[in-house]
C-alpha cells in the first residue's frame, strides 16, 4: 500500500527479475476491473457467451515462466473480485467461469493498492485481509535513505570490480557520490 510512484510494483517487478524470469511478467491492472462484468473479464464468460473462453488470469499465468503474478490497483476492484481473491488466497487455485481449474501452489501473488492504512481496514474484510502473509505500507524515502542506498550500491559495486579487476575505486566513487544533491 501507499501512494502512487514509491515502488510497490517495481518490487514485484524486481521480485520476477531475481527468479529470472525470461517471458512475459504477469501482471493485471484493477484499473481496468472496476464495473460489474469484471469478473468475467478476468476468469472468462460463462458457456455460450461471446467471449467465453479464458479470462485475462488464465492468459497472464500460461504466459509467463516465474510463478509471480500481479495484481496492480486492486482497490479499484469491486466486492466480487475481492471475493474471488478471498476463495483464490483460501485454496490456491484459480477457477475459470468453464471450471478450470489452474494451481498457484508457488506462486507469489503481490497486491498493490493506493490505500491508506485505515482506508485498507475500511474497505477490505478482516477475512481478506487475514489472507495476506505480508502487508506493507511504502513511503517516499527520506534524504538520509537515498543517501545510505548510494553508499550501499557503490560498496557494492567497487566490491565486484576490486574482485573482477583488482582496481579500487571505493574511494572515488564515494567522492563522487557524496555531491549528488539526493
Amino acid at each position: 500500500m501507499g501512494d502512487s510512484g514509491v515502488g510497490k510494483t517495481e518490487v514485484a517487478r524486481t521480485i520476477f527479475s531475481c527468479l529470472k524470469g525470461k517471458k512475459n511478467f504477469a501482471k493485471i491492472n484493477f484499473g481496468n476491473y472496476s464495473s460489474e462484468f469484471s469478473l468475467s473479464s478476468l476468469i472468462g464468460a460463462s458457456r455460450g457467451y461471446i467471449g467465453s473462453e479464458d479470462g485475462e488470469i488464465f492468459m497472464k499465468i500460461r504466459d509467463t515462466d516465474v510463478g509471480i503474478l500481479l495484481i496492480d490497483e486492486f482497490e479499484k476492484s469491486n466486492t466480487a473480485l475481492f471475493n474471488y481473491f478471498l476463495n483464490v488466497l483460501e485454496t490456491g487455485t484459480i477457477e475459470s467461469s468453464l471450471g478450470e481449474q489452474m494451481d498457484l501452489n508457488g506462486f507469489i501473488i503481490v497486491f498493490t493498492s493506493n490505500f491508506s492504512r485505515e482506508e485498507f481496514k475500511e474497505k477490505i474484510s478482516p477475512e481478506l485481509r487475514s489472507r495476506f502473509d505480508y502487508k506493507c505500507y511504502f513511503t517516499l524515502l527520506s534524504n538520509d535513505d537515498k543517501r545510505r542506498y548510494i553508499t550501499y550500491r557503490a560498496s557494492s559495486i567497487s566490491k565486484k570490480i576490486k574482485c573482477e579487476f583488482d582496481i579500487d575505486i571505493e574511494t572515488k566513487l564515494n567522492n563522487y557520490f557524496s555531491s549528488i544533491d539526493v
